[in-house]
């Protein structure tokens, strides 16, 4: 493939449903697992993004290399998770808020659109989160009201959670998640196109390193667990894949 072709390639899977407008290295990643390459595919993708308008207006110089910065020790995966929400939005079936959750080892996100942001939904998504990670040794938020009432604390305090609150003014100490919601707002945004990000739009699935899968209501989904379906090429599908088993009543 070259010319037009490749550039076409490239764009469906930066700008495209699924793309996210992601750079270059992820686009290109994107188009090796669908099976296609050209010798010039890094060259073309970084070419193409450089020109690509919604990018430019959004991107900014980042502050990762900021000095100085107090690391925050973490042992083991799943240890300490930083907490935030979003929003709010323009509603989208209704939900305005989207509550991220990020491990600050793995770097693991989880996120779950929510229609309010009080102590009543973030002690639900807390119960989930702990029952499908373990319980960990400590909880990073803001200081919102959200976050400091007697009903959080109470939670904290059955599952012996310790829970650090960020300094006033100082969004750094609860950098991790920062980084985060700039990831996924700055997806969403380019997604749908938008300063604001506008529904109707899915996160199925949030995957490590702030990579958001989005699904429209309409759309095909491409992925299971992350890989691309594999197409069948042969004759008729066959009707049993497995061969049936012998089986043994219970009762005997």
């Amino acid at each position: 493939m070259h010319g037009q072709e490749a550039v076409d390639i490239l764009k469906a899977y930066h700008e495209g449903p699924t793309g996210g407008h992601h750079g270059a290295n992820l686009t290109t990643k994107k188009v090796f697992d669908a099976g296609l390459f050209w010798p010039t595919i890094y060259r073309d993708a970084h070419d193409m993004i450089k020109s690509c308008d919604t990018c430019q207006r959004q991107g900014k110089i980042s502050q990762k290399d900021e000095l100085p910065q107090n690391a925050i020790q973490v042992y083991e995966i799943f240890d300490v998770w930083g907490k935030d929400f979003m929003g709010p939005f323009l509603s989208s079936n209704g939900n305005k808020y989207i509550l991220v959750a990020v491990d600050y080892l793995s770097k693991w996100v989880e996120a779950k659109a929510l229609l309010i942001n009080d102590a009543r939904v973030i002690v639900k998504f807390l119960k989930s989160l702990f029952s499908r990670f373990g319980t960990p040794m400590a909880i990073i938020s803001d200081r919102g009201t959200h976050f400091c009432n007697e009903q959080f604390a109470r939670v904290m305090t059955k599952y012996r959670v310790t829970h650090r609150l960020a300094t006033a003014y100082h969004i750094q100490t609860s950098g991790q998640v920062e980084v985060s919601n700039r990831g996924l707002k700055c997806i969403l945004e380019r997604t749908v196109g938008k300063t604001v990000p506008r529904g109707p739009f899915t996160i199925t699935q949030v995957f490590s390193y702030g990579t958001v899968k989005l699904s429209q209501p309409n759309g095909p989904n491409f992925k299971v667990n992350g890989h691309l379906v594999k197409h069948y090429f042969g004759g008729d599908i066959p009707s049993k894949v497995f061969p049936d088993l012998p089986t043994i009543p219970m009762d005997k």
